[in-house]
């Protein structure tokens, strides 16, 4: 395994450690969230009995109803009626924070309204409930044709807050998205490198202890080679030690045969047998250092190390 690989996955470790802390960090936030019920009952418009006052009672009964029943919902958040279920359930909320807690919605065309209010308390939310029914009935705003009645005798309350699979859905995508991000973001972020005292040991083991070390990003880099190849006397020879590096390579020899220094015909040959002055290009940040070593021993005796250039 290079030191490219062994990079990646020691960034694809960590992203996973980061996706999968935030993702138990959000499940335990959506755990420990309180507890919602919602208790639902309906009610359902009847026709009013005939009276003598209002003996077309049964026929009026479809026009009140169409034009009445749209209101339901503003009634049943209106401050009389929440005040009255205040009233009637004094461990519950006051009026004015019931009203977020209290939906009504109507069924299209049947006549029947259904009420829902929510509460952290199951039986709170289902006293809450018959109360606010039993409100909206005794307000008999539809009469005289008309009347409400409560379709169920008991509200039914179910828990409506986030479920434990949901819950590890959430976290679950949570962490996939944080551990991308996190990889991504890592990977960004350029490894330390093979460093100075690697590289001597490296030739070193190669039996090449003197060399010299030069940083690829010097402006001088050119004339350092030239002045190295002339003190030498030898063609120069440049190589490339780890992926990506041949156009740097091709634009020093370029560089330096500009200015009049002799190149060896085979630069990419370590075994040339011909004595050469040998450069070597080496991608310090993706290279292992053996394989530096595994280069330089591989040189003809004849030939002489001239300098290791860290890109």
């Amino acid at each position: 395994m290079n030191r490219l690989r062994a990079r990646r996955l020691r960034v694809l470790a960590l992203a996973s450690i980061c996706g999968l802390a935030v993702g138990a960090v959000v499940v335990a936030l959506l755990l420990n969230r309180p507890a919602v019920f919602a208790a639902q009952n309906s009610l359902i418009a009847r026709p009013a009995a005939a009276t003598a006052d209002n003996p077309d009672a049964a026929g009026q009964f479809g026009e009140v109803v169409a034009l009445g029943l749209p209101a339901l919902p503003d009634l049943a958040v209106s401050s009389t009626i929440l005040e009255a279920a205040a009233r009637a359930v004094p461990d519950g909320p006051p009026a004015d924070e019931l009203a977020s807690q209290v939906e009504m919605t109507l069924v299209p065309g049947a006549g029947v309204a259904k009420l829902t209010v929510r509460a952290s308390d199951p039986d709170q939310a289902g006293r809450l409930a018959t109360a606010l029914v039993g409100a909206l009935v005794a307000t008999d705003f539809l009469q005289p044709a008309a009347r409400l009645e409560v379709l169920d005798p008991e509200p039914q309350v179910v828990r409506v807050d986030t479920s434990i699979p949901t819950v590890g859905g959430i976290g679950l995508v949570t962490a996939v998205v944080v551990g991308a991000a996190a990889y991504a973001a890592l990977r960004r972020i350029r490894p330390p490198g093979t460093d100075v005292h690697e590289v001597h040991t490296a030739m070193s083991r190669a039996g090449r202890p003197t060399v010299a070390i030069l940083d690829g990003k010097d402006p001088a880099l050119v004339d350092r080679l030239c002045a190295l190849q002339r003190a030498g006397g030898l063609p120069l020879r440049i190589i490339t030690i780890g992926p990506g590096q041949t156009d740097k390579s091709d634009a020093l020899r370029a560089a330096v045969s500009g200015r009049g220094v002799q190149l060896s015909g085979m630069p990419n040959s370590a075994t040339n047998s011909a004595p050469t002055s040998v450069v070597a290009v080496f991608d310090a940040r993706s290279t292992r250092p053996d394989e530096l070593t595994a280069v330089a021993a591989a040189l003809p005796e004849r030939s002489k190390m001239l300098a290791v250039v860290l890109t």
